[in-house]
């Protein structure tokens, strides 16, 4: 009986490839964990969001900026840089996992403020001194 022949052929793996894959298998099978949409209601930058993904029990932070990073072992870690920062373009901010309280000691005041923002579906007030529930 012959022995089974070696084949000469040569893997190659396209590296590029496989990580964008992989980022589209989060983007599409990940759960949105948290959002921060903002609008500069102006042409040029236009409107996007900050989003964070949970993935294969791992965080994965999505920034309109710098594109896909992680993975991070909790949401806390993956809030980071522009991903908490509320500016005058900030509208709005979803979060499965935290209650607007637990949020806000992560998010951070960029230029000038709106007046207002929108939390886990609760108005919240900027003030010179932080955060305020509006009734």
């Amino acid at each position: 009986m012959k022995s089974p022949k070696k084949s000469d052929a040569t893997f190659k793996l396209d590296v590029d490839a496989c990580i964008e894959l992989f980022q589209e298998l989060i983007l599409d099978e990940g759960s949105t964990v948290f959002e921060k949409y903002w609008d500069s209601d102006a042409p040029g930058a236009g409107a996007d969001s900050e989003t964070v993904y949970l993935y294969t029990d791992l965080y994965w932070a999505n920034d309109s900026t710098l594109g896909l990073a992680g993975p991070y072992e909790s949401l806390e870690d993956a809030l980071f840089g522009d991903m908490t920062a509320i500016t005058d373009a900030t509208k709005w901010i979803t979060c499965t996992e935290l209650e607007p309280k637990e949020l806000l000691p992560y998010l951070w005041i960029c230029g000038e403020p709106p007046n207002e923002i929108t939390i886990n579906d609760e108005t919240w007030a900027i003030e010179e001194d932080g955060f305020r529930l509006r009734e």
